[in-house]
């Protein structure tokens, strides 16, 4: 049984003999799923889809936002704007789901492994226009903290209170680090404090606006 929770893979290829699925199995040959829902995977040029036991594609919200990013920044878009367009109560429950989501993407859904950490700074922004993974991930990691930023300024109109999504990101790293949730890595730190910091300054600069319309 190796690291990832299984003992052995079974291969598909496509025509031009790349890997097209990979299912796993456990030391007497039952399928296995290392981490919840994903028994296998399935690759589609830089697309990876999590597939059930029986090799059909797995449904949810993981597999959608991960692989689908304009439906993951339409959605971090709408949050903004009902964040922007509403008062308190509505920020608070968008609070809620922003905070679940996050720990839903970042530490739910997962199995515990060995401590994994990427501490180079800039790793994968080195990476970002010669590989698509690597920018999907960085914009991934952005967009989801966006609407928490935002929120939190609609809640806590302080510019100061960009501070709270990057630490925030520092505690989910250091969760992934401890117990094996994910990689810990210095980029995710970066790239989720960017997406705070862009949903204060959208948030800062509407109620600035705003402010302004009023005055006669």
């Amino acid at each position: 049984m190796n690291m990832d929770g299984f003992a052995t893979v079974e291969y598909t290829y496509y025509e031009d003999d790349s890997v097209k699925t990979e299912m796993y199995f456990d030391a007497e040959g039952n399928p296995i799923a290392p981490q919840p829902g994903k028994y296998g995977v399935l690759h589609e040029g830089d697309l990876v889809t999590y597939l059930n036991v029986d090799g059909s594609e797995h449904f949810s919200f993981r597999n959608l936002l991960s692989n689908q990013l304009v439906i993951a920044m339409l959605a971090a878009m709408i949050a903004v704007v009902a964040s922007l367009a509403f008062g308190r109560k509505v920020n608070l429950a968008l609070l809620v789901i922003s905070l679940g989501a996050i720990a839903f993407m970042t530490l739910m859904n997962r199995r515990a492994g060995e401590t994994r950490a990427q501490l180079e700074f800039f790793y994968y922004y080195k990476q970002f226009f010669s590989s698509y993974p690597m920018r999907k991930e960085i914009i991934d990691n952005i967009w989801l903290f966006v609407p928490l930023g935002t929120v939190l300024y609609r809640l806590f109109p302080k510019r100061w209170i960009w501070v709270v999504p990057l630490g925030l990101s520092i505690v989910i790293e250091g969760i992934q680090y401890v117990t094996g949730l994910g990689s810990a890595e210095i980029d995710d730190v970066i790239s989720n404090g960017l997406g705070g910091v862009i949903g204060v300054m959208v948030a800062g600069l509407f109620c600035e606006w705003r402010r302004r319309k009023k005055e006669p």
